[in-house]
């Protein structure tokens, strides 16, 4: 008996070994079929920038209490933004992302305090953090194969905030803006491949800003940014 149970689980294991070897299965062919758009999302990838900008505002102020104030300029470097865009829509029109980001740009503005007869020149700087949330878009096709024409709108809180001084008690306040960018984007693919990046393009821009609640805030700029992408 122990020797037929032995030949029985061999004749098991080599015919299950057999089958294992000569078993084809038919798969049936999927009649699913994915949408154009959803193909093209995934080759759309998502983008972070970095960008430096001549913006500032055309005429922004602040109450002084000293009779001889200048005006507010930027002190030396440019207006800076980070910012990250995910592709929501693609259709015949182009594709469609949400556009997140924040900047910074400082100003600074002099005046003079009498000191018996000695006037003694002051400053005071302000700062504005922008925060931004709006929608980007590019068209399907490129120019020239590298070239792609694209836009930005967003809204704009800008908080301006500087420190007590002799010009006033200091300010901390909200201001509503809209944001407008329209540009081109060069796609440098190549030299994203080379440093191991998935993509990569230099953007170039014009960048407007609309004050919602005054003209303080209100001007425009130009932008040139780099953006690198994954998908």
């Amino acid at each position: 008996m122990k020797n037929l149970v032995m030949i029985f689980l061999s004749l098991v294991f080599i015919s299950a070994a057999h089958a294992e070897e000569d078993l084809i299965l038919d798969v049936p062919r999927s009649n699913l079929s994915i949408p154009e758009s959803e193909r093209t999302m995934d080759l759309t990838p998502k983008y972070f920038e970095i960008s430096a900008s001549t913006w500032q505002p055309d005429q922004f102020s602040q109450v002084s209490q000293l009779p001889m104030t200048s005006s507010f300029s930027k002190i030396e470097g440019p207006k800076i933004s980070l910012s990250y865009n995910t592709p929501l829509k693609t259709n015949s029109l182009g594709i469609f992302s949400s556009h997140v980001g924040i900047s910074y740009l400082q100003l600074e503005r002099t005046g003079y305090i009498n000191v018996g007869t000695t006037g003694i020149e002051v400053s005071q700087k302000t700062n504005l953090y922008q925060a931004l949330v709006g929608m980007a878009y590019e068209p399907n096709k490129t120019l020239l194969s590298v070239i792609k024409p694209y836009a930005v709108l967003s809204l704009s809180p800008i908080w301006v905030q500087s420190a007590r001084s002799e010009f006033n008690s200091g300010v901390s306040e909200v201001e509503w803006s809209a944001q407008a960018s329209a540009g081109l984007s060069f796609n440098i693919k190549p030299v994203a491949q080379w440093i191991g990046i998935e993509d990569m393009a230099v953007n170039i821009a014009i960048d407007k800003t609309q004050d919602l609640q005054s003209d303080s805030l209100t001007g425009t700029g130009v932008a040139i940014g780099t953006k690198v992408g994954w998908y």
